[in-house]
């Protein structure tokens, strides 16, 4: 190329870029002299549109990572964006009804013959009111499965009083259970903002100012069987309940616990001599239905 024509090129502004990249993309030559295309000119176009598609796809597959998948077919997730693993404390109150099972037993031998007696009294329950501590941690494993573990400590009015009378005479029996609580497990089913659980475990507690006395009806007879005393529970229960997020941090729940504590001896006793023996037992089977409103923080 001669000085002349690097002149007559560059004596205006220079070549007009947009159209040489209209000219590329077109097929109508790369090339700063108009109407005429060469073979570097060619290879040129073939370069620049392959690197502009090259290009054009890899921002494209960039955008795919980012928002996992096309952006038409992402849904709106209006759900919290937190799942339901972690800490939490609650409290909740509610109704407690219980039933109560009273057995005794006596057995006397004097070596020729025997004697046996025996009473059940089912269904002697009470009501009451309670309220509850828990703390729990929960591991949601999948979008729909969640495990955890939770503990409770409750206190209630619960009161029983059972009365038996027969030939004449009456017996009385009398308990409070002011305090008792939960330990175990628990799994749910997870749904959004909701969840679906059962639990069961250990449950525990204690019978206070456990009190019996025997009248013929005019006066004692044999005063207490045995005064005031303590009896400790231990039995298990099984839990259902639906709880459901206000927010990240608060929700409400519902729930219904049976509680079964089995048979504890209240009092017995015994005596046995030169051809004689004589037995006797006292057993309660508490048992009890609570029924709860409650409110879960998660930290």
């Amino acid at each position: 190329m001669t000085c002349a024509r690097f002149r007559d090129v560059f004596a205006t502004r220079g070549p007009n870029w947009a159209s040489l990249m209209q000219n590329a993309l077109d097929g109508s030559g790369f090339s700063p002299y108009q109407g005429r295309t060469t073979k570097r000119g060619n290879r040129m176009k073939r370069i620049i549109t392959t690197s502009l598609m090259l290009i054009l796809s890899s921002a494209s597959a960039n955008a795919a990572d980012i928002f996992g998948g096309s952006l038409k077919d992402t849904p709106l997730d209006v759900s919290t964006s937190r799942t339901w693993t972690g800490p939490w404390i609650g409290i909740a109150g509610g109704a407690i009804f219980s039933n109560n099972v009273l057995n005794y037993d006596a057995n006397q031998t004097d070596g020729e013959s025997s004697y046996h007696a025996g009473f059940e009294v089912d269904g002697s329950g009470a009501k009451g009111v309670f309220g509850e501590a828990q703390l729990g941690y929960d591991w949601q494993v999948s979008s729909r499965l969640l495990v955890g573990l939770f503990g409770g400590l409750n206190i209630s009015n619960d009161e029983f009083e059972a009365s038996i009378q027969s030939g004449g005479y009456s017996a009385k029996l009398t308990m409070e259970q002011e305090w008792g609580g939960v330990l175990g497990p628990r799994v749910g089913f997870v749904n959004g903002n909701s969840l679906f659980y059962a639990a069961g475990g250990w449950a525990f507690g204690e019978l206070s100012k456990v009190r019996a006395t025997l009248s013929n009806g005019q006066q004692s007879v044999g005063g207490d069987v045995f005064p005031d005393q303590e009896t400790d529970l231990s039995g298990w229960f099984g839990e259902v309940g639906l709880e459901h997020k206000f927010d990240n941090s608060m929700s409400l729940k519902v729930a219904g616990r049976y509680t079964d504590y089995g048979a504890n001896t209240l009092a017995q006793g015994g005596y046995q001599g030169e051809g004689y023996s004589a037995s006797e037992r006292l057993e309660l089977e508490p048992s009890d239905l609570k029924a709860m409103i409650g409110l879960v923080y998660r930290p």
